[in-house]
Protein backbone atom coordinates (compact mmCIF):
# COMPACT_ATOMS: atom_id res chain seq x y z
CA UNK A 1 0.00 0.00 0.00
CA UNK A 2 1.18 3.51 -0.79
CA UNK A 3 -0.12 6.63 0.96
CA UNK A 4 -0.61 10.03 -0.67
CA UNK A 5 1.10 13.08 0.80
CA UNK A 6 -2.04 14.36 2.53
CA UNK A 7 -2.38 11.01 4.32
CA UNK A 8 1.08 11.00 5.89
CA UNK A 9 1.48 10.98 9.68
CA UNK A 10 4.15 13.02 11.43
CA UNK A 11 6.81 10.79 12.93
CA UNK A 12 6.71 12.84 16.14
CA UNK A 13 3.01 11.98 16.50
CA UNK A 14 3.92 8.34 17.17
CA UNK A 15 5.65 9.37 20.37
CA UNK A 16 2.64 11.50 21.32
CA UNK A 17 0.44 8.42 20.95
CA UNK A 18 2.74 6.21 23.02
CA UNK A 19 2.96 8.88 25.71
CA UNK A 20 -0.83 9.12 25.85
CA UNK A 21 -3.47 8.40 23.16
CA UNK A 22 -5.56 11.29 24.49
CA UNK A 23 -2.62 13.67 24.12
CA UNK A 24 -2.21 12.45 20.53
CA UNK A 25 -5.88 13.17 19.82
CA UNK A 26 -5.83 16.61 21.45
CA UNK A 27 -2.89 17.61 19.28
CA UNK A 28 -3.63 15.87 15.99
CA UNK A 29 -7.44 15.79 16.01
CA UNK A 30 -8.35 18.91 17.96
CA UNK A 31 -5.30 20.97 17.01
CA UNK A 32 -4.46 21.97 20.58
CA UNK A 33 -0.86 22.57 21.68
CA UNK A 34 0.83 24.38 24.53
CA UNK A 35 4.47 24.46 25.63
CA UNK A 36 5.55 23.95 29.22
CA UNK A 37 8.94 23.87 30.96
CA UNK A 38 9.78 20.42 29.60
CA UNK A 39 8.78 21.05 25.98
CA UNK A 40 10.54 24.43 25.99
CA UNK A 41 13.70 22.81 27.35
CA UNK A 42 13.54 20.17 24.63
CA UNK A 43 13.29 22.85 21.94
CA UNK A 44 16.26 24.75 23.39
CA UNK A 45 18.45 21.64 23.47
CA UNK A 46 17.50 20.81 19.87
CA UNK A 47 18.63 24.17 18.50
CA UNK A 48 21.97 22.83 17.31
CA UNK A 49 20.50 20.02 15.25
CA UNK A 50 17.31 21.74 14.08
CA UNK A 51 19.15 23.80 11.46
CA UNK A 52 19.88 22.06 8.14
CA UNK A 53 23.54 21.54 7.42
CA UNK A 54 26.30 18.97 7.59
CA UNK A 55 29.58 18.17 9.25
CA UNK A 56 32.36 16.01 7.85
CA UNK A 57 35.38 14.25 9.27
CA UNK A 58 37.73 11.61 7.93
CA UNK A 59 35.32 8.69 8.25
CA UNK A 60 31.80 10.06 8.10
CA UNK A 61 29.38 12.80 7.08
CA UNK A 62 26.59 13.97 9.39
CA UNK A 63 23.50 15.62 7.93
CA UNK A 64 21.36 17.67 10.33
CA UNK A 65 17.60 18.31 10.08
CA UNK A 66 17.23 15.90 7.19
CA UNK A 67 13.65 15.67 5.79
CA UNK A 68 12.26 12.12 5.72
CA UNK A 69 9.21 10.40 4.28
CA UNK A 70 7.85 6.94 3.56
CA UNK A 71 4.81 6.45 1.35
CA UNK A 72 4.82 2.74 2.18
CA UNK A 73 4.34 3.39 5.90
CA UNK A 74 2.58 6.73 5.46
CA UNK A 75 4.89 8.81 7.67
CA UNK A 76 7.09 11.89 7.35
CA UNK A 77 9.28 14.05 9.53
CA UNK A 78 12.77 15.38 10.09
CA UNK A 79 15.74 13.42 11.45
CA UNK A 80 17.79 15.34 14.02
CA UNK A 81 20.92 13.88 12.43
CA UNK A 82 21.85 11.09 10.01
CA UNK A 83 25.37 9.69 9.96
CA UNK A 84 26.75 8.44 6.64
CA UNK A 85 29.93 6.38 6.40
CA UNK A 86 31.39 4.01 3.83
CA UNK A 87 29.80 1.04 5.59
CA UNK A 88 26.58 2.32 7.15
CA UNK A 89 23.81 4.88 7.43
CA UNK A 90 22.17 5.55 10.79
CA UNK A 91 19.85 8.23 12.19
CA UNK A 92 20.59 9.81 15.57
CA UNK A 93 17.66 11.11 17.64
CA UNK A 94 18.42 13.67 20.35
CA UNK A 95 16.46 13.62 23.63
CA UNK A 96 16.54 16.05 26.54
CA UNK A 97 16.42 13.55 29.42
CA UNK A 98 18.67 10.94 30.96
CA UNK A 99 19.70 7.76 29.18
CA UNK A 100 16.66 5.52 29.34
CA UNK A 101 16.09 4.19 25.82
CA UNK A 102 12.32 4.48 26.28
CA UNK A 103 10.19 2.36 23.98
CA UNK A 104 8.55 5.50 22.59
CA UNK A 105 11.98 6.95 21.73
CA UNK A 106 12.97 3.71 20.02
CA UNK A 107 9.74 3.59 18.03
CA UNK A 108 10.25 7.16 16.82
CA UNK A 109 13.80 6.23 15.80
CA UNK A 110 12.56 3.11 14.00
CA UNK A 111 10.10 5.23 11.99
CA UNK A 112 13.05 7.32 10.81
CA UNK A 113 14.79 4.11 9.77
CA UNK A 114 11.70 3.07 7.76
CA UNK A 115 11.92 6.35 5.85
CA UNK A 116 15.65 6.16 5.20
CA UNK A 117 15.42 2.55 4.04
CA UNK A 118 12.74 3.49 1.53
CA UNK A 119 14.50 6.66 0.38
CA UNK A 120 17.94 5.07 0.01
CA UNK A 121 17.00 1.49 -0.90
CA UNK A 122 19.02 -0.17 1.84
CA UNK A 123 18.66 -2.03 5.13
CA UNK A 124 19.55 -0.22 8.36
CA UNK A 125 20.15 -2.61 11.29
CA UNK A 126 20.90 -0.06 14.01
CA UNK A 127 20.47 3.58 14.98
CA UNK A 128 21.25 5.83 17.94
CA UNK A 129 19.58 7.76 20.76
CA UNK A 130 21.54 10.61 22.32
CA UNK A 131 20.43 11.93 25.74
CA UNK A 132 21.52 15.49 26.60
CA UNK A 133 21.25 15.19 30.38
CA UNK A 134 23.82 12.40 30.68
CA UNK A 135 25.60 13.01 27.36
CA UNK A 136 24.98 9.33 26.66
CA UNK A 137 24.66 7.70 23.26
CA UNK A 138 22.75 4.42 23.12
CA UNK A 139 22.81 2.00 20.22
CA UNK A 140 19.36 0.70 19.27
CA UNK A 141 18.99 -2.51 17.32
CA UNK A 142 16.28 -2.12 14.70
CA UNK A 143 15.11 -5.72 15.07
CA UNK A 144 11.83 -7.38 14.14
CA UNK A 145 10.24 -6.73 17.53
CA UNK A 146 10.90 -3.00 17.30
CA UNK A 147 9.79 -2.86 13.67
CA UNK A 148 6.53 -4.64 14.57
CA UNK A 149 5.96 -2.29 17.49
CA UNK A 150 6.50 0.73 15.24
CA UNK A 151 4.11 -0.59 12.58
CA UNK A 152 1.51 -1.34 15.28
CA UNK A 153 1.78 2.20 16.64
CA UNK A 154 1.34 3.66 13.17
CA UNK A 155 -1.81 1.55 12.68
CA UNK A 156 -3.25 2.64 16.03
CA UNK A 157 -2.64 6.30 15.21
CA UNK A 158 -4.43 5.89 11.88
CA UNK A 159 -7.35 4.10 13.54
CA UNK A 160 -7.76 6.91 16.06
CA UNK A 161 -7.70 9.54 13.31
CA UNK A 162 -10.13 7.50 11.19
CA UNK A 163 -12.67 7.24 14.02
CA UNK A 164 -12.11 10.89 14.96
CA UNK A 165 -12.93 10.40 18.63
CA UNK A 166 -10.72 11.75 21.42
CA UNK A 167 -10.22 9.16 24.20
CA UNK A 168 -11.59 10.01 27.63
CA UNK A 169 -9.15 11.44 30.16
CA UNK A 170 -7.71 9.29 32.89
CA UNK A 171 -4.97 10.39 35.29
CA UNK A 172 -1.58 8.65 35.12
CA UNK A 173 1.97 9.55 36.09
CA UNK A 174 2.49 10.79 32.52
CA UNK A 175 0.12 13.68 33.31
CA UNK A 176 2.75 15.25 35.58
CA UNK A 177 4.91 16.45 32.68
CA UNK A 178 2.23 16.88 30.02
CA UNK A 179 2.00 20.39 28.58
CA UNK A 180 -1.72 19.86 27.92
CA UNK A 181 -2.60 19.08 31.55
CA UNK A 182 -4.64 22.24 32.14
CA UNK A 183 -6.60 21.70 28.93
CA UNK A 184 -7.10 17.98 29.40
CA UNK A 185 -8.02 18.17 33.10
CA UNK A 186 -7.96 14.47 34.08
CA UNK A 187 -9.85 13.62 37.29
CA UNK A 188 -7.97 15.11 40.24
CA UNK A 189 -6.26 12.91 42.78
CA UNK A 190 -5.43 13.60 46.41
CA UNK A 191 -2.03 15.08 45.69
CA UNK A 192 -1.99 18.29 43.67
CA UNK A 193 -0.57 18.58 40.17
CA UNK A 194 1.62 21.44 41.44
CA UNK A 195 3.23 19.15 44.01
CA UNK A 196 3.99 16.61 41.30
CA UNK A 197 5.59 19.31 39.14
CA UNK A 198 7.78 20.67 41.95
CA UNK A 199 8.95 17.16 42.80
CA UNK A 200 10.08 16.61 39.21
CA UNK A 201 12.14 19.81 39.28
CA UNK A 202 14.08 18.79 42.40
Amino acid sequence: MSYDEHELLMISSLQHYMYCPRQFALIHLEGYWKDNFFTALGKQLHERVDLPGNRRDKNRRVEYALPLSSKKHGIYGVADAVEFSAKSVAPVEYKKGAAQALQSDSVQLCAQVFCLEEMLGLHIPKAWLFYFETRSRIEINIDENLRNSCEKTIRKCRELIFHGKTPLCEYSTACRTCSLLEYCMPPKKTRSYAADFLELLQ
